[in-house]
């Protein structure tokens, strides 16, 4: 008997030994959705910098407007800076775009909470599984 329960002790140690293991790996994964967080907090700050800069060049683009209706004679300079800053533009567009595909295959590769109850139901089922192979 006294065996007995120095098999089932020693089997529950195991089991506990599991369970930390899952743990940490739960920990491990928690760590890394939070990192993924503040990677997609970065890139939305990043976009936030993008898009005042667009305000302020939309702004620019408005003064430019200005000075094309009351300077006729800068009027060719004006298109040269149009073209700079459409040039501008789209580099910030493709940084843009980029920026947002980045953040798109970081939210694609995240582990989700979805994710995380799953493992955890997993070890609750294989928790209970091993109990029935001890009690069994």
């Amino acid at each position: 008997m006294e065996k007995k329960l120095d098999l089932i002790l020693e089997k529950l140690g195991t089991v506990v030994n599991r369970l930390d293991r899952q743990d940490e790996t739960l920990d491990s994964h928690t760590k890394i959705l939070n990192s993924h967080s503040k990677i997609l907090n970065n890139q939305s700050e990043i976009l936030d910098s993008h898009s005042k800069i667009l305000n302020k060049h939309s702004e620019i683009l408005k003064g430019h407007d200005e000075q094309l209706k009351s300077h006729g004679d800068l009027l060719h300079q004006l298109i040269k800076n149009l073209g700079a800053t459409n040039a501008k533009l789209s580099e910030i567009e493709e940084k843009v775009e980029k920026n947002s595909k980045d953040i798109e295959e970081i939210k694609n590769s995240m582990v989700t909470q979805a994710d995380l109850k799953y493992y955890d139901q997993k070890i609750s089922e294989h928790d209970r599984e091993i109990m029935k192979i001890k009690l069994g």
